[in-house]
């Protein structure tokens, strides 16, 4: 039969529709946070970043940009991710003996059907990736793709439909359902990958152990920004279970507004129903903590648990005179606190004994136990720091946290600080460290990160486009005062933590927009200003084509009705046709330069012009070298005869030359509408300047 629990300590938004109903249905309790947060991400090993580090984000992924060597990126997907090949199929497949030979790749030939399916055996099959028919993008460049590594459809990842609308050119190959792959078959991709040091596109997930093993190494899995921020509506139309594990390829991609990426989630757990009556159903002296251990590490849940503070056998000093403590509650190791060389040499008796290394208590548990503390106004000794929302909210209040003053910090004894590998040591002797380290916590000016590459995706934008925002966050500050009024308008509403941080930065800085308008740089807030097509000199500039087109009928009924007359004859009709025909078209071409640019506006005027100057020069040119030549022979006494045909001929191929290089500019890099941003000195209404723009003309080569 098939193994049950009374508990399931990990569940995913994404199974939820298979739980609720198994909730409908009695068996199980509603479900309850397990006090983690999960969330599906795109990776890459560090190894493959280093070599391109575009592939961390969406610009070096998706198929409408470019690379920096101007090959497109599905050639590169194709070329970097290629498909992973089970033990069975490399043997087949690259080996000449079925693998009975061992080489660098196998040791040997499987020997059962699940080491057939196996994609990595430890020390015997180090696994095999290569290029297929799918990343071949010489025979096939519409549709070659490189290959992600997805997980199976029951799982709560959405790979398929965020390749698809963010035209990113990768695909799942794996034998299950939608070329997924289980859980248990992607670890084995990855460990091939790390043994062959091969590049892979890798769907997993945190919190895991299997990307947490790698951290700090060449192997650590790197998460891609996928840019597209997830919100409601892009949760709301999520492919659900059913369709990601239809049979129908149609239903996988679901719609492009669930195509955002994935949002952090709480996980839950899930207890089944009957627990609760078999644990308590058992006498109180003898019932087991096993139900209501999913609450027992809170030290403080509003209008449920107060909180407790009781003295234990380390508050006893009758018992233990020269060992008893009063209690602490300090931070974590990983953070820059001091406190356990503070008490050891400051001869201050006092310890933590929180649940973590070093006898920590984490962030949420801190707040809890001084949440606690004030409900059940307990006496606390509480390391914390400032600037900080919690300390705030007290102010002015009897539960105000009031400063401790220890020995002043000095440069020596920031000098001899523990560093955090002794700080999150296992051996207790290393978290003392030297007695010149144990002054008080040092005042220190508060710094923030900018990405190193964020400058240059700024200024290569054009200065008229470009955003002030690198210039503003490089420049901002805040004062502590400042934060501390963000604070108060935080506390003041304090009724969605979340939300309200927001809302609280949004208020302070709309009352406050006369101190933050100096960290704006001189030429922002920026108007845009467009150049209007409906000036006086457009009309007469069209009215002048207008009247020239008019003339140029005029001469040519003229030149039909006198074509007998000599001075016509001897300058040849036909010729006269041409050049009337090259002005018409020049003209008619003024008038549409004259228009506002649009994309079958720009074509057409450039075939005008283009074709019109051919038509009026090109005779004349070719007419001149006939008069030319009969010049010349005539000196020599020689009699010229000039052949109409072959004048029209040469017209005709020379237009033609043109006619022909106008289609294949047409076809490849036709001129479309083009705007050009120029940026004043001009001062606006807002304080900022005015961008000119105009509209014109344009193919992407200047070669044209």
């Amino acid at each position: 039969g098939r193994s049950c629990a009374h508990v399931l300590p990990e569940i995913w938004n994404g199974q939820e529709s298979v739980y609720k109903d198994v909730e409908k249905e009695g068996f199980i309790e509603p479900e309850v946070g397990n006090g983690a947060a999960g969330k599906f991400s795109w990776y890459v090993p560090k190894f493959t970043a280093e070599k391109d580090t575009t592939l961390l984000s969406i610009f070096g992924l998706t198929d409408t940009a470019k690379t920096f060597n101007g090959k497109s990126n599905r050639r590169k997907l194709a070329e970097t991710f290629k498909r992973p090949f089970n033990w069975k199929d490399y043997c087949e497949m690259f080996t000449a003996d079925n693998c009975t030979t061992a080489d660098e790749v196998a040791k040997r030939a499987p020997e059962t059907q699940s080491e057939s399916a196996k994609y990595f055996v430890r020390d015997v099959f180090n696994g095999k990736f290569n290029a297929t028919d799918e990343n071949d993008c010489d025979a096939n460049p519409t549709t070659c793709t490189g290959h992600i590594v997805s997980s199976q459809c029951l799982w709560a990842a959405w790979v398929i439909p965020q390749a698809h609308y963010l035209n990113i050119t990768a695909k799942s190959n794996g034998p299950n359902s939608n070329g997924s792959y289980s859980a248990e078959q992607q670890i084995e991709i990855f460990e091939a990958a790390v043994a062959t040091q091969s590049d892979i596109l890798f769907s997993w997930w945190t919190p895991e152990y299997v990307l947490q093993s790698y951290i700090g190494t060449k192997n650590e899995l790197l998460k891609i920004n996928l840019l597209a921020v997830p919100t409601q509506e892009c949760q709301d139309s999520r492919v659900p279970l059913k369709q990601r594990c239809s049979k129908n390829p149609s239903d996988w991609i679901g719609k492009i507004e669930g195509s955002c990426d994935n949002e952090s989630q709480p996980l839950k757990k899930l207890i089944a129903s009957n627990l609760y009556e078999k644990i308590y159903n058992v006498h109180e002296a003898l019932r087991s903590p096993g139900y209501d251990i999913k609450e027992s590490a809170k030290y403080f849940v509003r209008d449920v648990f107060n909180g407790k503070f009781n003295a234990t056998d380390e508050n006893d000093c009758d018992a233990n005179p020269t060992t008893c403590t009063g209690h602490i509650v300090t931070s974590t190791c990983e953070w820059t606190t001091w406190v356990i060389p503070q008490a050891h040499y400051l001869n201050i008796t006092v310890k933590s004994n929180g649940p973590g290394s070093t006898g920590s208590y984490n962030y949420g548990q801190q707040i809890e136990v001084l949440e606690a503390a004030v409900a059940t106004q307990s006496d606390i000794l509480f390391y914390w720091w400032t600037p900080d929302y919690t300390l705030q909210s007290y102010i002015g209040t009897k539960n105000e946290l009031q400063k401790i003053n220890l020995a002043n910090p000095t440069q020596k004894c920031m000098d001899s600080r523990i560093s955090m590998e002794q700080r999150c040591s296992k051996d207790p002797s290393d978290w003392i460290g030297k007695m010149e380290g144990s002054c008080d916590a040092a005042p220190h000016a508060l710094q923030k990160l900018i990405a190193s590459n964020l400058r240059e995706k700024i200024y290569n934008v054009d200065e008229a486009l470009r955003s002030p925002g690198y210039d503003i966050i490089k420049s901002i500050t805040i004062s502590n005062l400042q934060l501390e009024q963000i604070f108060e308008i935080w506390n003041s509403r304090s009724t969605d933590m979340s939300s309200d941080a927001r809302e609280a930065v949004c208020m302070w800085v709309a009352e406050n927009l006369d101190s933050l308008e100096s960290f704006i740089p001189r030429t922002y807030p920026r108007s845009m200003r467009f150049s209007p097509h409906d000036q006086v000199y457009i009309y007469v500039a069209m009215g002048l084509g207008g009247i020239v087109m008019i003339l140029v009928v005029l001469n040519w009924v003229l030149i039909s009705l006198y074509r007998e007359e000599k001075v016509i004859k001897y300058a040849q009709p036909m010729i006269l046709y041409m050049f009337l025909s090259g002005l018409m078209l020049v003209s008619a071409g003024a008038v549409v330069y004259a228009a506002n640019p649009s994309k079958p506006s720009c074509i057409i005027r450039q075939w005008l012009v283009t074709l019109g100057y051919s038509l009026e020069l090109v005779p004349l040119i070719v007419k001149v070298a006939s008069i030319n030549k009969v010049f010349q022979c005539s000196k020599k006494l020689k009699l010229v005869k000039v052949n109409r045909n072959n004048l029209y001929k040469t017209i005709g191929g020379v237009v033609g030359i043109v006619a022909v290089f106008l289609i294949v500019w047409t076809v490849i890099d036709p001129p479309t509408r083009h705007e050009e941003q120029i940026l004043t000195d001009e001062d606006n209404l807002i304080g900022g300047v005015y961008v000119d723009t105009s509209y014109s003309c344009a193919s992407n080569s200047t070669t044209w």
